[in-house]
This record gives structure tokens, C-alpha cells and sequence, in this order.
């Protein structure tokens, strides 16, 4: 069999999905919309986490990055990934099929979700085969429904278990209010993009809320040099969402199906290969005076085909399948309290049934006549509690202690548990100040436990120390890090004894400034990580730079917006370096120019800057590497309706 046979076979098979449950979600204290609030009144926004507390953004103990409705309007993201790519301290990377996150220290191909968790509306989107997350057209939401994304570097796993080991990304959506009618929009773009999108929401007079959206979307890939050959892809896509509310009960529902071809790839082979993830979420919160309670009962699937054909010289075919099948279903319940004089509290509790965590592979080899299969049938039982504590020490000074404690079961148990505490200082005029300690546990992945023969309940670990400063005067806001992460017993793709832990340092800054209607951000992250081997890590850049620039031309009828984005000198593979670069995109939008209808033009990587990402396996030289980076033109038209 040959080399590029199992590059394709292991790079592509390393693949998931996302879906599965807890609450971690994230709205706004009053009904207005946070596309038309003034920027200092968005900073004061209420984050509410899984304790269902609210806190403003310069009081929450984390460093909390939020992009709004808006902003996603303004610079045109299509995708999770570009929203993910233009935020402080996070990079993507794309292997030609999956698209991977990077922040932290982490980030090479293979670590697909980055370590950090990503939720919807407090419904956590990895699937228990790969632990990987959606970031591309493959994603489980059009980022037209999306109200807002918040980002909150740290270890997580104080309140929201398995996979909030470096942070958490929480996606909240828009509701039935927010469309209140009817909308239909159309894209098209270079390599045959084209993508049709209906959603309609409402109110209704009893109260209750619903909203209703589908899409399809068909492109073919800009083609990938490799070997003097190209890799020639097309890739097509359906979603679905649901969301509804009524007095205190609310339902969530997502789909989407990415199905992906090579066309023309070496030796004539021919791969396709399909993905496919879902989620129904049942929730119910109620009010009791001083207390709140909340209880949400969720199932996810993650299904995953492969079918890859490589021709023999006799004409027969070399034949290899790969099959994931993923399911499980998730109930949590957590109890919130202001009652003790000084305290809020919340208690809750979370059991997680991995009924189904099954992979297959068949292989034919026709010089041989044999058949070989491989198959993994097992399933895993996660029960924990967790419980929070916000202190009010003083009227400036708050201490924050959280502790969550998981069992897990399956051919194995073992019991995990990690605590944080936070102080945060208010004092100072228009500044606060916060320091935070804890650590968070990673179980490994169904794949990673099978490939690395691994036991089910093996567990990496990390603690972290982190100082946060937030000033905010008026319409300026700057917000600066340091923070100090060791990870102990790393779980990497492959088995590798002499790794031991993995050291990262860092520091971030981010300024936003808005100023009547001309928006600005930028932020700069100086990050080093190496293991104890005195390795650096793989794609893990020292400098990762930002800039976000958005002008009215003509009042809000015509508006540019500018995104620039810089990626410093940095490992693509073990020994090999590649060299920094700078991609900018350029958006152009249009608003009731006619009633009713917006406008979206844009180019993205406008100066046509080519690049490398980082490589699966190990490579002499970054020659061996094809370039990334093409640049690209779409328009989109759309237009709402009562």
C-alpha cells in the first residue's frame, strides 16, 4: 500500500462531529439588540454562565471576548472558523478536508477541537468518537442566526466538564423575536460557490417563540498542489435548526450532512467521504423567588462514512471503508441560589450515557485476495457534580470557588476532579483586576484510546494561573493577559513515553474602540510552549496579530469593513519552520437600499497571499508542503420579509 494511501487513509479518518449537552448560555440582561446598542453599553453586558448568574463583561473572572450580530454582518463570516480566525489569541488551520483550532499552545493537525470547548446555546457540539468540532461549511449553524460569539480563554472544567480544558467558545443564537418575518438569501462566489438560505421566526402573543431555518450550499475546493498532481475536491451541504420557546420550556434542534469528493487525486484513486451530526435539546427553567432551577435532557449522533478506491495495475481496485457511528444522550440539572446574604450559589448535577461508540474499518487487498477488518464497539457512563460559589468579600472585591468532580465508567473507572478559584477587584476607576487558579481534565478520545491502545478513562490534566486587567473608559476598552499553563500525561495522536508535560507561557492584548460609527479592534498574542523535552510545540506561532476596521461610507446604506490577520514564524512539523504571513479580507455591505434587501460583497486573502499549514505527519522540508491561500470573491443577496 502506499505512503500517500495511508496519509489519506490516517489524516481523513481522524475525523468527527459535534453534539451532546450542558448549559453554559449566554444572553443579554434586557431585550435590546445588541447590533443597535451603543458600545458602552455593550460592555456592559450580562454574560450568564452555567451558574445562571449574570456578570458584566469586565466583572466575569475570565478574559471574555464577544463578537456580536453585527460585527458578523459587517466583516461577512460565513463560518464558525472565520469568526474563530479573527479573534484574540485563535488561529484555524485547514488539512484540506477539516478545518482545526489553535490557541493556547495547541493547535496542530489532528488536535481538531484545540482543547477548547465549543457550545451552542449551552448544548456542547463535539462528538464522542474524535472530540471534534465543526468550524467550517460543515458547521452546525449558518452564522446568520448567530447573535453573538463569546470566547473565554481557561481551564473550564470547574463547571462544565470533559473538554473545557483551555477555554470555551459559546455561540448563542438569535430568537423568533429577533427575525420576527420571514427571510430568504442567495450567494454565489469563485469555485462554483453557491449556497440558498430560508429562516422565519416570530413571537407569538401567548409568549412563546419559535425560529425555523434550512440551507444548502455546493462548492468546489480551490484545488491543492501535492507531488506535481492536485487534489481536486467538491463538497455539498444541508442544515437544519429549530428553536422554540413557550413559558418556561424551551426545545433545540440541529442538523447538518457535509458530504466531500476527490475527484482528481495520485494514482487515479478515488475518495468520498460523508459526515453527518445532529442534536435535540429539551429544556425547562423555572423561578422561585431566590432560586432558579434548570433541567435540560439532550441526544446527539455523529455519523461518519469513508469509501476510498485506489486502482491496481492488474485493474482491480485496492479497497478501503472507514465507519463511525457516535450517539449518546445527556440529562443536567443545576439549582441557582442569592438567598445566603453576600453568596451565589449553584449546584448542579450531569449524567452523560455514550451508549454508542463504534468504528469500523474494512480493507480489501487484491494482490492478496484478503479481507481485514477492524471493529470497536463500546460505550462509556459519565456521572458529576459541580458546584460554584461567587463571595462578595467587599463591595470591590469578590472571591470566586468552583469545583466539579466527574466518574467515569466503562471498561474502566476512574474519578477526575478540578477546582478553580478567582479573585476579582473592582476598585479601581474604570479598571478591574482578577487573578484565577485551576485546573481542568481532557479524557481521552474514543480514537485516541483505540489507535494509542490506550484505557478508556486515561486522562490528561492541566493547571493554570492567569492575571487579567480590563479598563474601559466611554467608548475604549483595553484588556490584557498573562497567563501560565502546565500540562501533565498529554494524550497526543500517537504513543510517546519521553512526553511527560508541556509548559506554555503567554501574554494578549486587546484594544476596541468605537467611535460614532467607525469600529476598531486589534490584539497581539506572544505565546511560547515547548515539552520537557525542550521541543517546541507544532503550530504554535509566537506572534499571532489582529486587526479589525469597519467605516460607513454612505451612513449605513454603504459600509466597509477591513479584516487583517497575522500568523508568526512557526513549526509545520517537528523540526521544519515556516514563515510568517498576513491575510486580509475585504467586505463590503448594503442595507435597505431597497427596502427589505441587504447586500454583501467580499474578497478574501484580497492581495492573494500564499501560506502553509501545518502538516499531519512528519516532512523533511516545508517544500513538501502544498500552499494554501487563493484569493476568492462571493456576493450575497438577501432580503426580509413581514
Amino acid at each position: 500500500m502506499s505512503h500517500l494511501n495511508i496519509t489519506l487513509l490516517t489524516r481523513y479518518a481522524l475525523q468527527g462531529l459535534c453534539t451532546s449537552g450542558i448549559w453554559l448560555l449566554a444572553r443579554v440582561a434586557s431585550a435590546q439588540d445588541l447590533t443597535v446598542i451603543p458600545f458602552e453599553q455593550l460592555l456592559e453586558t450580562k454574560v450568564v454562565g452555567a451558574a445562571q448568574f449574570s456578570q458584566q463583561l469586565t466583572d466575569a473572572p475570565s478574559a471574555v471576548s464577544v463578537i456580536t450580530a453585527e460585527e458578523i454582518h459587517r466583516f461577512g463570516y460565513r463560518t464558525l472558523g472565520e469568526i474563530l480566525n479573527n479573534m484574540r489569541g485563535l488561529s484555524i488551520g485547514f488539512d484540506g478536508a477539516y478545518y482545526f483550532l489553535g490557541g493556547r499552545g495547541y493547535g496542530a493537525p489532528g488536535e481538531y477541537a484545540g482543547r477548547v470547548m465549543l457550545r451552542i446555546d449551552g448544548q456542547p457540539v463535539a462528538d464522542n468518537i474524535f472530540n471534534q468540532i465543526y468550524l467550517g461549511e460543515d458547521g452546525l449553524l449558518d452564522t446568520e442566526l448567530i447573535d453573538r460569539v463569546e470566547y473565554a480563554p481557561g481551564p473550564g472544567s470547574a463547571l462544565y466538564g470533559n473538554g473545557a480544558f483551555l477555554g470555551v467558545i459559546n455561540v448563542v443564537t438569535l430568537r423568533g423575536r429577533d427575525l420576527d418575518g420571514g427571510q430568504v438569501a442567495m450567494t454565489a462566489g469563485s469555485n462554483q460557490d453557491r449556497k440558498v438560505r430560508a429562516s422565519w421566526g416570530t413571537r407569538l402573543d401567548s409568549g412563546g417563540e419559535w425560529l425555523v431555518s434550512t440551507s444548502a450550499s455546493q462548492a468546489e475546493l480551490p484545488d491543492t498542489p501535492l507531488a506535481n498532481e492536485a487534489l481536486h475536491d467538491d463538497q455539498d451541504g444541508q442544515r437544519l435548526f429549530i428553536k422554540g420557546s413557550q413559558n418556561a420550556w424551551s426545545i433545540e434542534g440541529a442538523f447538518v450532512e457535509r458530504k466531500q469528493q476527490e475527484l482528481t487525486i495520485p494514482l487515479d484513486a478515488h475518495w468520498d467521504f460523508s459526515d453527518r451530526n445532529d442534536f435535540l435539546k429539551l429544556g425547562h427553567d423555572a423561578d422561585f423567588g431566590s432560586f432558579r432551577s434548570s433541567v435540560r435532557l439532550s441526544h446527539g449522533r455523529y455519523l461518519y462514512r469513508s469509501a476510498y478506491r485506489e486502482p491496481i495495475d492488474d485493474g482491480r481496485h485496492y479497497i478501503e471503508d472507514v465507519r463511525a457511528d457516535g450517539r449518546w444522550w445527556d440529562l443536567e440539572g443545576t439549582v441557582s441560589s442569592v438567598t445566603l446574604s453576600g453568596h451565589r450559589l449553584v449546584l448542579g448535577s450531569e449524567y452523560r450515557n455514550d451508549y454508542r461508540q463504534n468504528q469500523q474499518l474494512d480493507r480489501y487487498f487484491p494482490r492478496r485476495d484478503e479481507h481485514e477488518t477492524y471493529r470497536s464497539e463500546v460505550s462509556t457512563q459519565t456521572f458529576s457534580l459541580y458546584a460554584q460559589d461567587e463571595i462578595a468579600l467587599r463591595h470591590d472585591l469578590s472571591l470566586n470557588l468552583g469545583v466539579r468532580m466527574d466518574q467515569r465508567s466503562g471498561k474502566d473507572s476512574v474519578a477526575r476532579s478540578n477546582p478553580r478559584v478567582a479573585l476579582l477587584y473592582t476598585g479601581l476607576t474604570n479598571t478591574s483586576l482578577s487573578l484565577s487558579h485551576g485546573s481542568a481534565t481532557r479524557f481521552a478520545s474514543r480514537y485516541e484510546a483505540t489507535s494509542n491502545d490506550l484505557p478508556g478513562v486515561q486522562s490528561e490534566r492541566v493547571t493554570t494561573t492567569e492575571f487579567v486587567a480590563d479598563h474601559r473608559r466611554g467608548d475604549f476598552r483595553l484588556l490584557g493577559t498573562l497567563y501560565r499553563y502546565r500540562i501533565t500525561d498529554p494524550i497526543g495522536r500517537f504513543s510517546e513515553p519521553s512526553l511527560e508535560r508541556i509548559d506554555t507561557q503567554g501574554a494578549e492584548l486587546e484594544a476596541q474602540w468605537q467611535w460614532r460609527e467607525v469600529q476598531l479592534r486589534g490584539s497581539h498574542t506572544l505565546q511560547r510552549s515547548e515539552d520537557n523535552l525542550g521541543r517546541d510545540r507544532v503550530n504554535s506561532p509566537r506572534h499571532l496579530s489582529k486587526l479589525q476596521v469597519s467605516v460607513p461610507l454612505a451612513e449605513e446604506r454603504l459600509r466597509a469593513s477591513l479584516a487583517a490577520r497575522y500568523v508568526g514564524r512557526r513549526l509545520v512539523a517537528p523540526g521544519v519552520s515556516a514563515s510568517g504571513y498576513t491575510i486580509t479580507d475585504l467586505t463590503f455591505t448594503s442595507r435597505d437600499v431597497v427596502p427589505g434587501v441587504s447586500v454583501t460583497a467580499a474578497v478574501r486573502n484580497l492581495f492573494d497571499r500564499r501560506y502553509l499549514d501545518a502538516s499531519f505527519f512528519d516532512i523533511e522540508s516545508s517544500a513538501d508542503l502544498p500552499e494554501r491561500g487563493e484569493r476568492s470573491l462571493w456576493l450575497s443577496v438577501g432580503y426580509a420579509f413581514p
